[in-house]
């Protein structure tokens, strides 16, 4: 049986979702809706854990980590006599948004699974 997998269209897709929606409802909250010239140069470069996580922290990975522990939460006090694979599939599009919100800037970054430049990257 061959295993069923996401393509990496669909992951890109909901981590740029996720970044369009965060900029989006700081536009709209706090009233920041202004023009930034992005240039027209397609810039590829690896950046460090840190300079990652400052980056993506509040679009990402604040987010993704309030949904687990709302799953938790939700796993833990639920009362009906749903099994474990039962629950992972009624909430099978969570954990994609989840899984995708915490990992896809790491997936996404330019040499992020060279050895050497994560050993690199954790000596900062």
């Amino acid at each position: 049986m061959e295993k069923i997998s996401q393509p990496p269209d669909q992951k890109k897709r909901t981590y740029s979702m996720g970044t369009t929606c965060h900029y989006h409802g700081r536009a709209l909250l706090h009233g920041g809706a202004k023009y930034r010239p992005t240039g027209r140069k397609v810039v590829v470069f690896h950046a460090n854990v840190t300079e990652n996580y400052r980056l993506y922290s509040r679009s990402h990975f604040v987010k993704g980590f309030e949904l687990l522990l709302l799953l938790i939460a939700d796993d833990i006090f639920r009362h009906s006599p749903l099994s474990s694979m039962t629950y992972l599939l009624i909430t099978y599009t969570i954990w994609f948004v989840l899984i995708t919100r915490l990992f896809a800037p790491f997936l996404f970054n330019p040499s992020g699974f060279n050895w050497r430049k994560v050993v690199e990257d954790w000596k900062d």
